[in-house]
């Protein structure tokens, strides 16, 4: 594995559109820079269950596999 950035969020954002950091990691996901994300838990991605059910959809609908892992 390779590091690629560290996104740190600290906005307290309940949706991900409120989050830059969160942005800017999809984009990253987007553009191919990422293939896995490190999280100590999943509350740390998405408020909520919602939330964090669109980043699962939108992650599997790109072109290439990118890994969650939490509680590393």
């Amino acid at each position: 594995m390779e590091l690629i950035d560290v996104y740190i969020d600290i906005t307290g954002g309940k949706h991900i559109y409120q989050r830059p950091e969160m942005l800017r990691l999809l984009r990253d996901c987007s553009d191919g820079k990422v293939n896995c994300i490190a999280a100590q838990t999943h509350a740390y991605l998405a408020a909520n269950m919602e939330e964090l059910c669109y980043l699962i959809k939108f992650l599997n609908e790109m072109p290439y596999k990118i890994d969650i892992k939490d509680r590393f």
